[in-house]
């Protein structure tokens, strides 16, 4: 067991629920409404604020491969004793259907190892680049927002100048790479109103690191799986994303401790978002609204 699901368990027993026995439960808090756009301030960052400019500019001077060594060890199921950040964008009842156990853990095929195998080579070797650059604080950092019930791993902190920030490193196919420009150009027109914007994903999870760890200012950095070009943003704390957050945690906690599955997006079974859904078959079968 990875030492973040260890370090979480204070996490589970804050939400009131006890490690041991997720289900030994206390009286739900109040929750607040969940909003419904997300206004967030993001930009290209300068070259003076570039974590991505900075590593290419060292890699200019050292002309030279960059050594690394990543560990591939054996891919544990995850466990969904608490809220992750990096599924903050899913659906409630989808989170706590898996809180609950009434979706089997996914299996690891041999083709899902292998993406996060190289999810894990691309991080080894951006981390270890940064690193070189002088600008890596720390790596895989422990982020916990307990009241919330909620955790997760930020990818590294980095310094920027005498100020740290939360670094999310994300491998992601050409296709996904082209559409960041249009993703990026309808939030700050919008802000986040839905998560079929990739993006949007994205910058919730920053949101809930810059949360747990006290941060105001967070980076995203894309690499494009087919030609290895990079893309990076910069992402201010948003108080509305925090409150989204903070929300649909509270809605979500107050479900599981009363042993039912909240509200959830879709209106009925046949909805487009139901039948894309890996829950949808059986979400509508499932009696009980928080």
């Amino acid at each position: 067991m990875s030492k973040t699901i260890d370090a979480f368990d204070e996490i589970v027993e804050a939400m009131g629920r006890d490690a041991a026995d997720p289900m030994v439960i206390k009286p739900p808090p109040p929750v607040a409404p969940v909003p419904k756009v997300l206004r967030v301030k993001m930009w290209k960052p300068e070259k003076n604020e570039s974590i991505a400019w900075m590593c290419r500019e060292y890699l200019k001077k050292n002309n030279h491969g960059c050594e690394y060594t990543v560990q591939m060890g054996d891919i544990k199921e995850r466990s969904h004793k608490y809220i992750h950040i990096s599924e903050l964008y899913k659906c409630e009842r989808l989170i706590a259907s898996k809180m609950l156990g009434l979706i089997e853990p996914e299996k690891i095929s041999p083709e899902l190892k292998s993406i996060f195998d190289n999810g894990h080579g691309v991080h080894g070797r951006l981390t270890t680049l940064m690193d070189k650059a002088g600008l890596l604080v720390a790596r895989n950092v422990d982020n916990k927002i307990a009241e919330w019930g909620c955790g997760g791993e930020a990818d590294a902190i980095v310094r920027v100048g005498s100020e740290r920030r939360p670094m999310e490193l994300k491998s992601i196919n050409e296709d996904g790479f082209n559409k960041l420009g249009s993703e990026f150009d309808e939030i700050m027109q919008n802000g986040i109103t839905h998560f079929d914007n990739l993006l949007a994903c994205y910058v919730l999870q920053v949101q809930g690191y810059l949360k747990g760890l006290g941060l105001m200012r967070g980076h995203l950095w894309f690499e494009n799986k087919n030609r290895q070009s990079w893309r990076e943003l910069c992402v201010e704390r948003s108080d509305d994303a925090i409150a989204y957050i903070e929300a649909k945690c509270g809605k979500i906690m107050r479900a599981v401790r009363g042993g039912v599955l909240p509200d959830g997006p879709c209106v009925a079974a046949y909805d487009s978002r139901a039948v894309k859904c890996a829950f949808g078959n059986k979400c509508f079968l499932e009696k009980g609204a928080a």
